[in-house]
């Protein structure tokens, strides 16, 4: 019942760096969030050391910049003497990722590394607080026509809890991917267990362009919910880089 919703936009701009920019909000009138983010992701070139060399071209790096804002209160139906109040504040991601060889992928993300949040309540007045800033440790095997994933956030702050995730994805066709997923709170009596199922049908727009349309379904402790998603690509597609080196 209450509305969500996310659009992005990446594109790349040459072999060694790309530019996206995203928009998520999820609320009504009585409590909105809003996320503006802008990143930027690079790959440096190889370094010669003797007769061999760091393999960057195997490496992504990337930085993310957010702006958020919020509003709370303007529900005419909490009364009178309901709470009424803003926010807005700023925050910064980094991130890593190593291709190990031509099936293996291993990442890091520092989500929220460097933030800020300044509320404005009608009770509290005016304050600052910052959001709790996580670690998120994953990776990515490929066989085939199938992707495995999982993701570890490490919390560190005691109100959050840490969380893993399991994802599996397979292309049945040119035209059919299917998805599923598990995550679940670890050190704590509540896990909040959550399973998803996801499929997406892609369709050839010409030569260069194709859509694909996403649908999953969420099961949940307390809900159970559809999102529905769509995906635009355009432009002859970038080979990527060769992952046939191990280091």
């Amino acid at each position: 019942l209450v509305p969500s919703g996310y659009f992005g936009l990446l594109q790349p701009i040459n072999n060694r760096y790309a530019m996206g920019g995203g928009f998520s909000f999820v609320g009504d009138d009585a409590l909105m969030e809003n996320v503006l983010g802008v990143s930027f992701a690079f790959t440096l070139p190889n370094l010669p050391i003797g007769k061999n060399e760091i393999y960057f071209d195997q490496m992504g790096f990337g930085v993310t910049f957010k702006g958020r804002w919020t509003s709370f209160g303007n529900n005419e139906t909490g009364g009178q003497n309901r709470v009424r109040g803003s926010g807005q504040g700023y925050g910064i991601d980094l991130g890593y990722i190593l291709l190990l060889d031509k099936s293996l992928s291993l990442g890091i993300m520092l989500r929220d590394l460097i933030n800020d949040f300044q509320w404005d309540s009608s009770v509290s007045g005016k304050y600052s607080e910052r959001v709790p800033t996580t670690i998120r440790i994953g990776g990515a095997y490929i066989y085939n026509e199938t992707t495995v994933a999982f993701d570890l956030r490490k919390s560190l702050h005691e109100d959050t809890a840490n969380r893993v995730y399991f994802g599996f994805e397979r292309n049945v066709a040119s035209i059919l991917v299917l998805r599923s997923g598990f995550s679940n709170n670890i050190g704590t009596s509540d896990l909040n267990r959550r399973w998803s199922f996801g499929i997406t049908f892609l369709q050839n727009l010409g030569e260069n362009y194709f859509v694909g349309i996403n649908s999953t379904y969420r099961i949940g402790n307390i809900e159970d919910l559809f999102r529905f998603g769509l995906d635009f690509n355009w432009g002859v597609p970038k080979k990527m880089n060769k992952r046939d080196r191990i280091y």
